[in-house]
């Protein structure tokens, strides 16, 4: 699924002359984290996920999502307009690890558990069952962004994705490296380019190895953003792309 990431910074600035009543007030909001929630939509030329085509229709995806201190929640869903049913609907959790000032990557640990409410098994004593068993997956998230200029960011990320069971991603290890540029043109225009990596290595798939590479370019305005993407294929024996070219916009809300 897509894959372009942007973080933000809140900072707050002191003018004042009172610095006691200030650091209080840090004080406080370090030991009571904030909330946050996020909604937003894309609409996407084609669902594309890790490389891999899942159909080539006009797809549009929901996303609602909130975080609290370390953790995070969220949901995500996938409508395709040519049947107009949602044939997937994910669910995901993931709780950032604190590894102190001295050490500058950010790490998670996630659980992400994808349904498909349209599919339909093989019919059992002549009854078909719709809706295939989920399939569950953990994953690690290493990432660190670099501060090039007061324009420039350098993003980088390492995830491995480990399946524990369903009918598409069981046994599999899928590994993504996702290295990006965002640079901000203004306070409310944005761009983005990059280049993500994965690779396959476990049971699911009829080969190890680099799965794909894709290049991505994308632009945001205020709430409003897009991209573009263009899937490389790298070994056919692991993964055939039939979609190379796909693109999105989208809007997200805070909350």
């Amino acid at each position: 699924m897509k894959v372009v990431k942007t973080s933000q910074v809140l900072g707050l600035m002191v003018v004042l002359a009172g610095m006691t009543a200030a650091s209080v007030r840090a004080e406080e909001a370090a030991a009571e984290p904030a909330a946050t929630a996020a909604a937003a939509v894309d609409v996407a030329s084609a669902y594309v996920f890790r490389g891999e085509t899942i159909n080539d229709d006009v797809n549009v995806q929901p996303t609602l999502s909130g975080s609290f201190g370390m953790l995070s929640l969220g949901t995500w869903g996938n409508l395709n307009t040519d049947s107009s049913n949602f044939d997937e609907i994910d669910y995901f959790a993931s709780v950032a690890l604190p590894l102190g000032e001295e050490f500058p990557i950010g790490l998670s640990v996630g659980y992400t558990e994808y349904t498909y409410p349209t599919a339909v098994t093989e019919p059992v004593a002549d009854e078909a069952v719709v809706g295939l068993e989920a399939d569950r997956e953990v994953n690690v998230i290493a990432s660190h962004d670099l501060a090039v200029n007061d324009e420039t960011t350098l993003g980088l990320s390492l995830a491995g994705n480990f399946g524990l069971e369903g009918p598409y991603l069981d046994q599999g290890i899928n590994v993504t490296a996702d290295a990006s540029v965002d640079f901000a043109a203004t306070d409310e225009v944005g761009i983005s380019g990059g280049v993500t990596v994965g690779s396959e290595w476990g049971d699911n798939k009829p080969d190890d190895g680099i799965s794909y590479a894709q290049l991505n370019l994308g632009a945001s305005y205020a709430m409003l953003y897009g991209a573009i993407h263009y899937v490389i294929e790298t070994d056919d024996d692991v993964l055939v792309i039939d979609e190379d070219l796909w693109g999105s916009v989208g809007l997200s809300l805070p909350l």
